[in-house]
């Protein structure tokens, strides 16, 4: 009976200290995202299979305003832009002429993208978070509680308190490494930018 309680009474402090820990690794995520109004950046992004093979590489660039606003602009292969002005979002593919609205729920703000640009505050409603200290900074790993996201797992890396890259594993297994460079934090962005009117001859789906 007594090896038992020892059993308990050291499992409890075990799941007690894994609850520290993940609350500790949210708090610290949070104080990063918030200490920018505003994130600018290019990307390259790299995607591989499951099998570790590279299928699909994309760059451009990347405007977010918090809290809310992104603005994704893919220039290669195609031209796409992702925008959000914090209640519709747009998908407009310039090389097909066709852009997709559709109204933010808060099942479509659970993405990587829409992460970075909205509130953090129930992040522990949503993602159990880990991470690792580096000589640069922290390394953030983030696994969703529901399955049904889309994704199995997005790790977000810091330096400088800057974001610079992020890793997200698809429900495929498929993984997408974005890496970020000429990053500028906390410089003025018009709310224009993320105000989206189809362009003459382009076709809407609203979905």
């Amino acid at each position: 009976m007594k090896k038992i309680s020892r059993w308990l009474a050291s499992f409890s402090f075990f799941i007690l200290s894994l609850s520290y820990a993940d609350q500790s690794a949210i708090d610290k995520l949070s104080a990063l995202l918030n200490s920018f109004s505003t994130y600018q950046a290019k990307f390259q992004q790299h995607t591989f299979s499951e099998q570790g093979r590279d299928i699909q590489h994309s760059q451009g660039s990347v405007q977010i305003k918090r809290p809310g606003k992104f603005r994704w602009k893919s220039l290669v292969p195609t031209q796409q832009i992702l925008l959000t002005d914090g209640n519709t979002l747009w998908i407009y593919d310039v090389d097909l002429q066709q852009a997709s609205q559709q109204k933010l729920s808060s099942r479509v703000s659970i993405n990587p993208a829409m992460l970075l640009s909205g509130s953090v505050k129930d992040l522990s409603a949503v993602f159990s978070v880990s991470m690792m200290g580096t000589q640069k900074g922290e390394t953030f790993f983030l696994t969703p509680k529901k399955s049904d996201l889309g994704f199995k797992q997005i790790v977000m890396i810091f330096e400088d308190h800057r974001l610079v890259r992020m890793r997200v594993v698809n429900n495929l297994s498929q993984t997408s490494e974005f890496d970020f460079t000429n990053i500028m934090l906390n410089q003025p962005l018009s709310d224009q930018l993320f105000n989206f009117i189809p362009p003459k001859g382009v076709d809407v789906v609203a979905q």
